[in-house]
């Protein structure tokens, strides 16, 4: 029977869904269990071929309009490729809805083909189970092009899968989100099957001394070995994808984000201050984040022209936070400071160690403050280096003037005199008067006498 996944589900299993849904799908149980509704009923419409396999729209589009194609080489290029998950998530097909295991591998397609620039996924589910969850969670969180969701109805299985897109949108005041925990519900059906006539007996193999015995001990009242077993460690790995993957986002206190992780559901406005969302919006605002994040993908690494460039006529945009370069976010720490009109050191910090990380050496981010302070020491280095230079020319100008200096000393102690100078007076040296120069003109000689009478 097609419908038996959800009404294992249901009745009792390892599943992540809010319980306001679960509640609504208990009439469906009550009509499967009594034979007033048969999942054969449901067979025909199963067994018709789908007419479009792939819904794409394109960003030339005039209106909100999508396109059904059987394959992604019909395609046009540039095109946004549209998915919807609508009810309860399961890894295998039903007659309501595609599992996990195919709209992953569709959508592993989509992002591999040329023709696909990123991706919408509009959400409505409560949440589902938790096999093939977690495979399904990292195809999203893996996909190269943008993946923007449109959120409806975002719960718990519906949470984990998610949480990796690049933008999330919660689809006005009235969408819901949340309820990020993991709870199993069992039913006591043995007295509707003893009204029936039917007795049931389990039997186990001698060494299967543990087999389905948390589960007998939670339906004899004792919930502890089913919750340490399995629900505890389910619900860590939920946790941590989260954290992992919108943990920059989450609230800082540890109070509210601990409330966050509990389990609680959360409406529109308060789904973006939790964190749970980045944005509130419709699908026109979803489909132009996703093409605007494709066009800055392609500015950022150029790949054959496409249409991205474009705006969508119908969109009327509200302000939106981007994923670094329009992929799929390597960088939480530096794309959760998108917006922010403040940066501590402390996230300035986180951010750079991501950027070294990625091999990123030659950029870094710094606060203000930090590039204030930097500044005021560069203009007082300037200044300075400005007072060195002139210190220098006027030793290099003093200088020249005291090797002329002494030239001109060496020059004129050189010259001829009664006793020469010398170029420079030595330390201790004392000042003497300098000797009378020696005559050797004799006014009695017989020629000088001569020559004077002659002169007259």
């Amino acid at each position: 029977m097609q419908t038996s996944p959800i009404l294992r589900a249901i009745l009792g299993g390892q599943f992540l869904m809010e319980e306001t849904a679960t509640q609504s799908y208990l009439p469906l149980v009550a009509s499967l269990l009594s034979g007033t509704f048969k999942a054969e009923d449901w067979r025909d419409l199963q067994s018709e071929a789908p007419k479009a396999t792939f819904m794409a729209i394109q960003a030339s589009a005039q209106s909100l309009f999508f396109e059904g194609y059987s394959s992604l080489d019909e395609i046009p290029t540039g095109s946004m490729n549209i998915m919807s998950v609508e009810g309860v998530m399961m890894e295998e097909d039903t007659c309501f809805s595609a599992g996990t295991r195919t709209m992953g591998q569709r959508l592993e397609d989509a992002d591999s083909h040329g023709n696909i620039v990123g991706h919408v996924i509009y959400v409505n589910t409560p949440g589902g189970s938790v096999a093939g969850l977690e495979n399904f969670a990292n195809i999203v969180s893996a996909t190269r092009k943008p993946l923007v969701v449109l959120a409806v109805q975002m719960c718990s299985a519906g949470v984990w899968a998610f949480s990796g897109a690049n933008h999330i949108v919660a689809a006005g005041r009235t969408s819901i989100g949340g309820s990020i925990g993991t709870k199993f519900d069992t039913a006591d059906y043995s007295e509707y099957f003893a009204k029936m006539g039917i007795k049931r007996r389990s039997i186990t193999a001698t060494k299967s001394t543990n087999k389905n015995a948390a589960f007998e001990a939670a339906a004899a009242g004792d919930p502890e070995p089913l919750r340490a077993q399995l629900l505890d460690p389910i619900n860590e790995v939920f946790l941590s994808t989260v954290e992992a993957t919108r943990g920059e986002k989450l609230p800082t206190d540890k109070k509210e984000r601990a409330e966050v992780l509990s389990g609680m559901c959360y409406l529109g406005e308060t789904l973006v201050a939790k964190g749970i969302a980045d944005s509130l919006g419709t699908m026109q605002d979803a489909i132009q984040i996703a093409f605007d994040l494709a066009s800055e993908q392609a500015t950022a690494a150029p790949t054959p022209t496409t249409a991205t460039t474009q705006k969508l006529s119908f969109s009327s945009l509200t302000t939106n936070s981007m994923s670094l370069f329009g992929a799929k976010s390597k960088f939480p720490k530096l794309e959760a400071l998108s917006g922010k009109t403040t940066i501590t050191a402390e996230e300035a910090s986180a951010a750079n160690e991501e950027l070294r990380a990625a091999g990123i050496t030659t950029a870094a981010l710094i606060t203000e403050g930090n590039y204030n302070a930097l500044v005021e020491k560069g203009t007082q280095l300037t200044a300075a280096q400005k007072q060195v230079t002139e210190l220098t020319t006027a030793k290099t100008d003093l200088e020249g003037k005291l090797a002329t200096s002494q030239k001109e000393v060496e020059r004129l102690g050189a010259l001829g005199g009664a006793t020469p100078t010398t170029t420079a007076k030595k330390d201790g040296d004392k000042t003497e008067d300098a000797p009378k120069a020696t005559s050797y003109f004799d006014p009695n000689a017989e020629h000088n006498q001569e020559a004077a009478a002659l002169l007259g």
